[in-house]
């Protein structure tokens, strides 16, 4: 499973979206706090004068986060790598697609369900993200 890490926005916007990994969390302004997945983190975290750990101890979880722990049709914990994550949900299996979900959006997805449903249902997610960001502009 994905770590959760605690950030917080440094940056001088009332509101700030994270629109770098895409998951959609908000911040109030400088100062607020939010947890987001370790991947999302590691790519917000190359933005310093935007966001810093809020907890230095979230350290390692950061510098830790290439893979993405989950539960496999079978039942079985298996660890899949964040680089097979990058490649077309299409060509993606089913544990493959339920580690991105949980990955880029904290989203547990059922593998008993048909691949087919499970590209819906991410493809869902990143259309309420997307229908947030643009409610916000």
């Amino acid at each position: 499973m994905s770590a959760f890490v605690k950030l917080r926005y440094v940056g001088k916007k009332p509101v700030a979206i994270d629109n770098i990994a895409r998951t959609g969390i908000t911040w109030n302004g400088h100062g607020d706090v939010q947890e987001v997945p370790d991947f999302a983190a590691k790519a917000l975290l190359k933005f310093p004068d935007q966001w810093e750990l809020a907890d230095g101890g979230d350290l390692e979880k950061v510098e830790d986060s290439d893979t993405v722990r989950v539960v496999d049709e079978d039942g079985d914990s298996v660890l899949v790598e964040q680089s097979d994550l990058s490649k077309p949900l299409e060509r993606m299996s089913k544990t493959e697609l339920k580690a991105f979900a949980l990955s880029r959006y904290g989203k547990e997805l059922d593998v008993k369900k048909s691949t087919k449903a499970l590209i819906d249902q991410i493809e869902e997610l990143e259309g309420d993200i997307d229908a947030k960001h643009n409610n916000r502009r």
